[in-house]
């Protein structure tokens, strides 16, 4: 992945985003509250990396390639929750059918 290489971020820390990445994808059927989720998840990025503490568009992008990486139909449901009201990110993902 490209923009592991631009962040410097370890192998260790990639190991960790997937990590937070499956746990939030994994809690799909939980009410949410997106905004209130996208600012806890960002936040975890932010303690892996500090990176992120200022880049929030980054984290966006790292999901987004992982998701297509992995296909995975839960990553694609967190990723249109958290950034799909996004205008640069309406488009993305619009076969999972939620908004």
């Amino acid at each position: 992945m490209d923009e592991k290489i631009e962040l410097n971020i370890t192998e260790d820390q990639f190991s960790q985003i997937k990590n937070v990445i499956r746990r939030y994808a994994g809690g799909y059927k939980e009410i949410w509250d997106n905004n209130r989720k996208r600012h806890d998840f960002e936040k975890e990025f932010a303690e892996i990396n500090d990176i992120f503490k200022t880049n929030t568009q980054a984290i966006a992008e790292i999901l987004k390639a992982i998701t297509e990486e992995a296909n995975c139909p839960n990553y694609k449901l967190l990723f249109v929750r958290l950034y799909g009201h996004m205008p640069e990110y309406e488009d993305v993902f619009l076969e999972i059918g939620y908004k």
